[in-house]
């Protein structure tokens, strides 16, 4: 999943806990970061879920469930 991020920021790479908003990130990249993120990890990713968990890691945790870690999506 952060390596999804960082595509679509231009970075080389992103923490876990690193805003994508904060980051560069704006509507229009998070829009097309959902579908590359839904597509790649195969479970549902709304553009909700990106505005309300915006790092990574947040992100992670909400698609986990809520497991404590989510090491599978990051």
């Amino acid at each position: 999943m952060r390596a999804i991020y960082a595509e679509f920021l231009g970075v080389p790479i992103i923490g876990k806990d690193e805003n994508f908003f904060n980051a560069g990130g704006n509507s229009l990249l998070a829009l097309k970061m959902q579908v590359s993120l839904q597509d790649r990890l195969e479970v549902p990713v709304t553009i909700v879920d990106i505005f309300r968990f915006p790092c990574p890691g947040q992100l992670a945790a909400h698609l986990s469930g809520g497991q404590q870690q989510p090491l599978a999506f990051l």
